[in-house]
């Protein structure tokens, strides 16, 4: 197994919305959730590749997914030195629009449109800098992401980031010992061996691919069914092409508090410590209703 290190520098406080939640109490993890870390590197490869930056919404039709593939699994980034936690909580209310005048008219007469108000209470991850890794048993396809320093997007719901520096590939030795996780845990597995350790409980995803014919895990596919054309996916994240992502899995994940110590089974390297477990679980199902 080996593992690649990335140095993110946001340029302001980020939002990661922790869902379900409401529409009107934006929370927001205090770490950069794996999942968006991988829709995040994926992107900056196709930065880097020359291609178009992929805008998608949830409320797109038929939304494609841009992640990394199956093999590159992302396991989050985690603030460095000072940050805020919890977040910094603010409030978002009056009008979106900055050149709106309508309150301060002397006359108002009917409005051209919706005044676009916002009542929302929001929170901030404000830290100077966050450590993101990324794991796989391919050294190779892992080193070709050296290409993305320098690169930069949105980060989450809200905010940006650029990667600053990358450490790595560097090999990662199994071991079960007692040290402090580099990353956040599952529940289940850190509980079983530590039913005393305080920590913080979230709700996380990992993805649901689409299986794909032996040895193409690396072409597009277009397939034909009921008298029209499939989509294309690919697995290779410098391409234009959506990755084969059915959708997501929750699983419930622990942030243990800086310096706790848990004994559990590790991939490690000097002091960076990855729950064995985790990464079977961010790695994603394979679904076969295609």
């Amino acid at each position: 197994m080996y593992a690649m290190a990335f140095t993110l520098r946001p340029t302001a406080g980020l939002t990661f919305r922790i869902l379900p939640g409401s529409i009107l109490d934006i929370a927001t993890y205090p770490f950069v959730p794996p999942t968006a870390l991988s829709g995040f590197l994926r992107r900056l490869a196709m930065m880097s590749a020359g291609l178009e930056f992929p805008n998608t919404g949830p409320n797109d039709e038929n939304t494609p997914f841009y992640a990394l593939p199956r093999q590159l699994v992302a396991l989050g980034a985690y603030p460095l030195g000072a940050c805020t936690r919890p977040p910094h909580r603010t409030y978002r209310k009056g009008p979106r629009d900055f050149g709106h005048n309508a309150f301060s008219t002397i006359y108002r007469g009917k409005t051209k449109g919706p005044e676009n108000i916002q009542l929302h209470t929001w929170e901030y991850l404000l830290a100077d800098a966050f450590i993101g890794y990324v794991v796989s048993e391919d050294c190779e396809e892992l080193g070709r992401l050296t290409a993305l320093k320098g690169y930069g997007a949105k980060l989450g719901k809200e905010g940006f980031a650029f990667v600053e520096g990358i450490n790595g590939p560097f090999a990662l030795e199994p071991i079960e010992t007692q040290a402090s996780p580099s990353v956040v845990v599952p529940a289940d597995a850190l509980f079983d061996k530590n039913p005393q350790v305080a920590a913080d409980i979230f709700t996380l995803y990992s993805f649901v691919w689409r299986s794909t014919p032996a040895g193409q895990s690396q072409a597009p596919q277009r397939r034909r069914r009921a008298g029209r054309l499939e989509p294309v996916y690919s697995s290779n994240p410098f391409d234009q092409h959506p990755s084969p992502i059915v959708g997501y899995k929750p699983f419930v994940a622990t942030l243990l508090k800086p310096g706790s110590r848990v004994t559990l089974d590790f991939w490690h390297h000097g002091e960076v410590f990855f729950p064995a477990v985790l990464i079977d679980v961010l790695q994603g199902e394979i679904s076969d209703d295609n």
